[in-house]
């Protein structure tokens, strides 16, 4: 796990890569290194996980041809090495770094399609006087990248750009729309109109005067699922013995490491079902973080790694944690509209104090539809006229929330807010487009438009929005049903934009390496392509994994419990002291983006004690402080 960058004919290159690779010193505390040739440029900060002594990089071929920079892991690298030892290639190093490089040398682009890992890394090519840019199937790996007048730079993080010379820092007013909207920027949007991301699964390939000569994607989510039923009791069982041998491979290989390997531990199906499969190879080293309130999962958890014959650390947020929000914030390089990263923070930093490698139970909601709307999606018959769902819509705002709550699995932690959003909801079903909408969006667009300055407005009238016209394209397709629709949209957008990367800054900023079996490519292309009879049985409350531990954990049979920070309930005074700090007249004026008057009456609303509300008002702070730390 590293840190990466650096570009190709750059002004002045050896002075940039030492400055541009100061600026991702936390991704990789262990090493670093330079390489330069009068064309390409290339940087690195390394966070020692394997081969702990042969793996410097930038790596170079012993003949000098190829060299490379390279952030993450090769998981399978072993199996790839003697592959490659048999057709003749001699290893010097024990290193995954030089599986890429004498990969790309026998297989040459094809080499990705040997590799099961979390990476992305910049190769040199000087036969051809190309550099080859990539980024993992899912996205777990971030890629930034700049072009100014044919120079190209690069850099694991955007902030490493944000220093460069010529940058000029003109804001994307349409990028910061959709992170109100969705709280996360798509790809291939960041705040900055200069600074693009390589997309998950993609490829680029930069010519020797900087010029970016093709971008295209190397992996795409499984379209279409295999014909026939495929549900009977035969097919199910064969079905769940597959899956369970690609996870037991997924969480085994990810535990491949000559440092210590720990897990973030909760009381919830996804991270259990992975320390108990940790457990045949090792006991699990568990971390959990609490916040003293009812529910807390940290003497569960406790009690699962004690079961599994492992080690417990448990932690609970204090209210001087809240201190540390803007940190939190800052190792995010972009507003992150969700209080959950403070207890991320604070959980990565305790647990890189005894390990510098995490596995963490993230994608199996996605993997597996666990979130409010999949459920949602999977219950609502599509084939229902629209008429009923307008009447649903009409008299829910008349139903009791807890009764709500049992019907449509709507967590009645969102209020009143919660209640409003359901009815919008009904009111545009069977429309799966205006659905989806309803569910994702943070900020509806008239709460938006409330929201923002006139002028503000105003710049938004010139910007296009052409990941609205690709959502609208998805969700109007006819081969899909819409519980399906919902789960490529949020694998191909939602997971790599806001899961992995809230992992992957939070972890990183303590030089901490965070894995995550759920998101092995083997595990999603067998599920997205089963029957969807099929899959619809084994992926329900998550059944498919629940059926092989719930037998030694019963109470894994529970209703899935949400993961949010209880602001309301034992943070208020530090929640309100962030508001007071963002949310005056001062700054928000100065950002020109927002209503001050409109900021105030969202405020008012903060006693309403609703999850809904405080990720609402935690979005605007995180803005605003992006907003007046980079301007």
């Amino acid at each position: 796990m590293c840190g990466i960058c650096g570009g190709v004919d750059i002004i002045d290159p050896q002075a940039t890569l030492v400055h541009m690779v100061k600026r991702l010193q936390h991704r990789g505390p262990d090493d670093e290194g330079f390489f330069t040739n009068g064309i390409v440029a290339l940087g690195h900060r390394r966070l020692s996980i394997i081969d702990l002594s042969g793996g410097h990089q930038p790596m170079l071929s012993p003949d000098g041809s190829l060299a490379i920079v390279f952030n993450g892991e090769i998981y399978n690298y072993k199996e790839v090495r003697e592959e490659l030892i048999k057709k003749g290639h001699v290893f010097t190093t024990q290193s995954d770094t030089e599986v890429i490089l004498l990969g790309y040398r026998e297989w040459g682009r094809d080499c990705l399609r040997h590799f099961n890992g979390m990476f992305a890394f910049a190769l040199w090519d000087q036969a051809i006087r190309k550099l080859w840019l990539v980024r993992d199937r899912l996205g777990k790996k971030p890629l930034y990248y700049m072009s100014d007048g044919g120079r190209f730079y690069f850099a694991s993080e955007a902030k490493a750009l944000w220093t460069l010379p010529f940058f000029k820092g003109a804001l994307d007013a349409r990028a910061m729309d959709q992170y109100l909207t969705y709280r996360y920027v798509p790809s291939e949007r960041t705040f900055y109109k200069e600074i693009k991301k390589l997309s998950a699964g993609h490829w680029m390939l930069v010519d020797g005067v900087g010029s970016i000569e093709r971008l295209q994607p190397w992996w795409e989510l499984p379209q279409s699922r295999d014909e026939g039923r495929g549900a009977s009791e035969a097919d199910l069982l064969r079905y769940r013995e597959e899956f369970h041998d690609l996870f037991s491979s997924a969480v085994r290989s990810r535990m491949v490491a000559d440092v210590p390997v720990g897990i973030f531990l909760s009381s919830g199906i996804d991270s259990v079902s992975i320390a108990c499969e940790m457990t045949k190879v090792t006991p699990p080293r568990a971390f959990t973080l609490g916040f003293n309130v009812e529910g807390d999962e940290v003497e569960a958890a406790r009690k699962v790694a004690q079961d599994l014959g492992g080690q417990h650390t448990g932690f609970f947020l204090q209210d001087k944690d809240f201190d540390l929000f803007p940190d939190a914030l800052s190792s995010m390089d972009e507003p992150y509209g969700d209080p959950i990263i403070l207890p991320t923070y604070v959980l990565a930093r305790e647990a890189r104090k005894s390990v510098k490698v995490v596995l963490t139970g993230d994608g199996g909601d996605e993997l597996l539809g666990g979130y409010i709307h999949h459920n949602f999606f999977s219950r609502m018959s599509e084939r229902m006229p629209a008429a009923c769902y307008k009447i649903l819509g009409n008299f829910s705002r008349f139903i009791p929330i807890s009764i709500l709550d049992k019907a449509f699995y709507y967590p009645s932690s969102m209020g009143q807010a919660g209640r409003a959003r359901l009815s919008q909801l009904l009111s545009v079903c069977p429309d799966a487009y205006g659905a989806y909408q309803a569910f994702a969006s943070l900020f509806r667009e008239d709460e938006r438009g409330q929201l923002y300055s006139s002028l503000w407005k105003a710049r938004l009238q010139g910007e296009p929005d052409e990941f609205d016209q690709k959502m609208r394209a998805h969700f109007f397709r006819r081969d899909m049903t819409i519980w399906d629709k919902a789960l490529h949209w949020d694998m191909k957008t939602w997971f790599p934009e806001q899961t992995l990367m809230k992992l992957d800054r939070l972890t990183m900023a303590h030089g901490l390496e965070g894995r995550c079996p759920y998101a092995d490519y083997r595990l999603i292309e067998f599920l997205f392509r089963l029957p969807f009879s099929a899959f619809r049985k084994l992926a329900e409350n998550k059944n498919i994994v629940r059926a092989q531990y719930q037998s030694r954990f019963p109470f894994l049979s529970r209703k899935k419990r949400p993961f949010y920070l209880p602001m309301h309930k034992g943070y208020v005074t530090s929640f309100r002291r962030l508001g007071d700090q963002f949310l005056n007249d001062r700054i928000v004026s100065a950002t020109g983006v927002f209503d001050y008057g409109r900021i105030t009456s969202l405020l008012k609303h903060m006693h309403e004690s609703t999850l809904l509300i405080d990720k609402q008002i935690m979005a605007i702070i995180a803005l605003l402080f992006w907003l007046k730390g980079n301007r």
